[in-house]
């Protein structure tokens, strides 16, 4: 497996498991605690205006619901982190049309942080 399809592999694993944690940490956290926090850290950091928050927040909760599942899911980790990567990408698709091009290009940042720190936090426990 080339350097860079590993590095990939382990950001979004690291995206998961850092959801995962942030759902543990908080006792009772469930997909709809989740996307409304989601929801609203990107109303605050991108401006949606009430529209665009509860269409963000629909979209949030619909993908916070199926990740929960693929989570739950039996199967191997690959196996978890091709569903998550596939749904993740149905999902910038459908906030892409309700973002303007601006709002999309921050959200597109706040995810590539987000990867970061999970990177950071994965190479942190090894």
């Amino acid at each position: 497996m080339s350097v860079k399809i590993f590095s990939l592999l382990l950001a979004m694993l690291g995206t998961v498991f850092v959801s995962r944690a942030q759902s543990t940490e908080q006792k009772g956290s469930t997909p709809d605690q989740r996307a409304l926090r989601q929801s609203d850290a990107m109303k605050t950091k991108l401006g949606l205006d009430t529209v665009q928050y509860q269409k963000v927040y629909d979209i949030n909760l619909e993908y916070a619901r199926k990740g929960q599942e693929i989570m739950e899911a039996g199967g191997g980790k690959f196996a978890k982190y091709r569903k998550f990567k596939s749904m993740m990408s149905e999902k910038d698709g459908r906030l892409k049309k309700v973002l303007t091009p601006d709002q999309y290009s921050s959200y597109q940042e706040m995810k590539k942080e987000m990867m970061d720190k999970a990177k950071e936090a994965y190479r942190d426990k090894q």
